[in-house]
């Protein structure tokens, strides 16, 4: 079976306090391949498509009113499952 993912880049301008409480809920829900703290903080994550609303729905819930917020689609790949057999 093959199952689609997707790399979401999400750059917010929040405080470091969503943002460590971003980082833990990513963490929690997805892949995170690399976070970026500067002037803006920086998620890369990895999910598997079928996750992406309700992932990308609580970033947006948990950083209500930040001044800049994207999330960007960087790339989709697919992923082949291997499912276990019994022989």
């Amino acid at each position: 079976m093959t199952v689609p993912e997707t790399f979401l880049t999400l750059t917010l301008d929040v405080s470091f306090a969503i943002a460590g409480k971003l980082e833990g809920f990513l963490r929690e829900q997805t892949k995170v391949t690399d976070v970026r703290y500067g002037t803006d903080v920086t998620f890369i994550v990895e999910l598997l498509e079928d996750a992406y609303p309700v992932v990308a729905a609580k970033v947006r819930d948990m950083s209500a009113g930040a001044a800049h917020f994207t999330i960007v689609a960087r790339m989709t790949r697919f992923r082949v499952m291997r499912s276990a057999t019994k022989t």
